[in-house]
Formats: C-alpha cells, sequence, structure tokens
C-alpha cells in the first residue's frame, strides 16, 4: 500500500479541526460572498449573546485556512453589490482527502481486532427497482446511486461515457482522480463491451484489473468497473 502524506493529512486534519470552518463547508455548497455568510461562535462564553454572529473578519480567516487546503474556491460572482469575491466548496478536494482517510482504515494490525461494540447506524432504506442496462455506484460519492443507460443519451458514434465531466452518461464530477471522459460502455450485436479511452490519465479496470490502454473487453452482467477512486457494478435486467 502507497504510505498516506501524513504530514499534509495532519496539516487537512488540523484545519478541519473547527466546528465554525465544518458549518462553513455546509454553507458554501452554493457560492456566497463574505457579507452573506452568518456563523454563531463556535464557543460561547459567559455574558456572550450565543445568537450573536461572528464578525466578518474571523469569517475571513477561517476561510483562508479552508483555502490553504483547497477545500473550498473562489469565484467572481454577480452580487447586489456589484461583482464580488464569492466562496464555494471545493468537492472534488474533499473526496481526495476522503480518500487518504480510507487509505489509513484499511490499515490493520498482526493481531486479532479489538472487540468493539458494534455502532448505530442509518436503517436500509427502501427504493424502487430499477431495470435495464444500468450502473450501480458501490464505492465514491453517494454509494447505491443508480446510472440507467438509455438510448436517447447516446451521441452520434459514441457510447455511455464515464468520466468527470458533467452531463455524460455516468457523470462521477466529485472524482478528482477520473479523467473528463474516462471509458465508454458499447452496444453491439454481440452485447455490451467496455473501452478505455486512451486519453483517460489514471486508465480504467474491470474486475479490479487494469485494462489495456485504449483496450476494450466483453461487459456482463455484475462486472465491477474501476474510474479514478470509483468503482460500478453493471446490472442488467
Amino acid at each position: 500500500m502507497e504510505p498516506v502524506d501524513t504530514a499534509r493529512l495532519a496539516e487537512v486534519l488540523k484545519a478541519l479541526g473547527n466546528a465554525n470552518r465544518l458549518e462553513l463547508l455546509y454553507e458554501l455548497r452554493v457560492p456566497r460572498a463574505v457579507g452573506d455568510i452568518e456563523l454563531r461562535p463556535e464557543k460561547v462564553r459567559e455574558g456572550e449573546d450565543p445568537e450573536r454572529a461572528i464578525s466578518q473578519q474571523a469569517v475571513r480567516d477561517h476561510l483562508a485556512k479552508l483555502r490553504a487546503i483547497g477545500v473550498i474556491a473562489v469565484q467572481r460572482a454577480e452580487h447586489e453589490a456589484g461583482i464580488v469575491d464569492a466562496y464555494v466548496l471545493n468537492h472534488q478536494r474533499l473526496f481526495a482527502i476522503v480518500e487518504e482517510l480510507r487509505r489509513l482504515g484499511e490499515l490493520r494490525g498482526d493481531t486479532p481486532g479489538l472487540a468493539e461494540p458494534t455502532l448505530a447506524g442509518h436503517a436500509a432504506e427502501g427504493g424502487g427497482l430499477e431495470t435495464g442496462p444500468r450502473f450501480v455506484l458501490v464505492r465514491g460519492q453517494g454509494e447505491g446511486r443508480v446510472f440507467s443507460l438509455r438510448k436517447e443519451q447516446l451521441r452520434a458514434d459514441r457510447g455511455w461515457i464515464i468520466g468527470r465531466k458533467p452531463g455524460l452518461a455516468v457523470s462521477l464530477d466529485y472524482d478528482p482522480f477520473a479523467s473528463a471522459e474516462n471509458a465508454e460502455v458499447l452496444l453491439d450485436g454481440s452485447g455490451f463491451s467496455l473501452l478505455d479511452i486512451r486519453s483517460s490519465k489514471n486508465g480504467t479496470r474491470l474486475n479490479f484489473r487494469p485494462l489495456p490502454r485504449g483496450g476494450s473487453a466483453g461487459l456482463q452482467n455484475g462486472d465491477v468497473v474501476g474510474v479514478g477512486r470509483t468503482n460500478l457494478v453493471f446490472r442488467l435486467g
């Protein structure tokens, strides 16, 4: 296993280890100017009003620390005050950080696991059954999400594209390790096949084995397709 950059990860976790900054990540799911951001104090001192928002300078300081680790970005946006700097969440960078933490979670010792109590989780939710060819996201952001492969999604002389670019049949826009167009699913008289798009930076995996650069292979029900750090299960019927 490739070692984790522990110094960099420690810097990231230190920046995220603040309730106000974590709250900012939720606020910045849509672009916001500093003047539109209201945060309550992380800790209320005796005699302070718990409903009083922290100062704009304190907000700017929190934003600067989040920008330093890349989890938010700045873009110019129209505002009632004119064109201003607006801050917005960088979900691709957040996903990359989660992947670093996931790699730590894969570490195992040489001794049997400790007898820890079972943690409470969310109850499984029922949902409508999808039919037809589709991918089910099993590792990535939004696990369980279904991408149906519909004929109306096809472009001239193209199959169903998997990649990071928005608007694709299988758009993995959260995954910075995926190329804009990474892989393509084709359908002909013999069935479905998976093609690695030659320009993809990190290649394409089928059942955890890399396809040759620009190569293809048949795609069967239950196959696992890997793009970037995302895994998808192919389903038929």
